[in-house]
């Protein structure tokens, strides 16, 4: 007797999604890479976020956590102020004195090991994005994640330069995740009718174009008629 033998293993899946900000001169690594940041729970700027991640490795986090919450403050908002929290500095002692001699110390660690870049390059990404992942990993298995990148002909707009960084987050992405990673990107026009999306052809084969009357289906016969 034969048949098709099927897999037992769950599959688990995440979406993360978010607009592109046009008319801004941010590196295209670090802005693709924030909107995956934000879909696992952590703070978009890689600085906080590669903190929020060394917590995680330390098992710090959840007593770091704790510990800022309930002093009266929220742990995101402190996040923001990474370098000057005193709550947050506090914490990292009770979890460790070998950290620093005093607060001071404590803060001087944090400011030189977890500043902000400009910029980063594709294996700091691919690293980063990899440990943002398995946070939400189970079984030891990376979700199977849906990235979805809206406005992103208008991103680009007519630099060269972010057409081929964007190409090459792409590239990375299928190349190293293990297929477990598709990048979906939006924008207003087809790829071909923009000089600067053509260069993304041979990274997005699959394109859907929508129509006028595309759009009215969706709005009057979908929208309009769901229930309040």
């Amino acid at each position: 007797m034969t048949g098709v033998q099927t897999c037992a293993l769950p599959i688990w899946l995440l979406a993360a999604a978010g607009a592109l900000p046009s008319g801004t001169t941010d590196s295209v690594r670090l802005t693709i890479l924030g909107v995956l940041l934000r879909a696992v729970g952590l703070p978009a700027q890689f600085a906080q976020a590669q903190f929020c991640l060394w917590l995680r490795d330390e098992g710090y986090y959840d007593r770091v956590e704790a510990a800022v919450e309930k002093s009266g403050k929220n742990f995101f908002s402190e996040l923001n102020n990474l370098y000057v929290s005193k709550p947050i500095v506090q914490a990292l002692l009770a979890c460790d004195s070998k950290l620093g001699r005093d607060e001071q110390d404590v803060r001087k660690t944090i400011r030189e090991q977890f500043t902000q870049p400009t910029d980063i390059d594709t294996a700091q990404f691919l690293s980063t994005f990899k440990r943002a992942l398995n946070i939400v990993s189970r079984d030891g298995r990376m979700p199977l994640t849906a990235l979805v990148l809206d406005e992103v002909q208008q991103y680009i707009g007519t630099s060269q330069e972010r057409s081929s960084q964007v190409s090459e987050v792409a590239e990375a992405v299928s190349k190293q995740l293990d297929s477990n990673v598709i990048i979906i990107c939006a924008g207003q026009s087809a790829l071909t009718g923009v000089p600067q999306l053509q260069r993304l052809m041979d990274r997005f084969t699959i394109r859907v174009s929508l129509s006028d009357a595309d759009v009215e289906t969706v709005t009057r016969k979908v929208l309009l008629d769901k229930k309040p």
